[in-house]
């Protein structure tokens, strides 16, 4: 995940707040910010639309990814999944 932010008097530490889940095939993903943010947060090295938002001034951001979009569909923000069994999901990010 690639986080980026505006520098306009951003002088403090960054050090956004990162959580997720997993349910159904997708990864939500909740960032909180310490403050206002104006970026874009997206997946390493996929930035399409399905892969990316951007803050808007708001103090978090969420993103959904979709777990199950194999390489060369348009949801696909490389994440590979692998050994699903008993509920839990290996994931590999590239």
């Amino acid at each position: 995940m690639a986080i980026f932010r505006s520098a306009a008097g951003q002088d403090s530490e960054f050090a956004p707040h990162v959580t997720a889940t997993c349910k159904s095939g997708t990864m939500n993903i909740k960032i909180q910010f310490a403050g206002p943010y104006n970026g874009v947060v997206h997946a390493r090295d996929f930035r399409t639309p399905a892969c990316m938002t951007f803050g808007n001034g708001t103090a978090s951001l969420g993103l959904s990814l979709n777990l199950l979009a194999k390489s060369g569909n348009s949801e696909y923000c490389g994440i590979l999944v692998s050994n699903v069994s008993g509920g839990d999901i290996k994931l590999n990010f590239k």
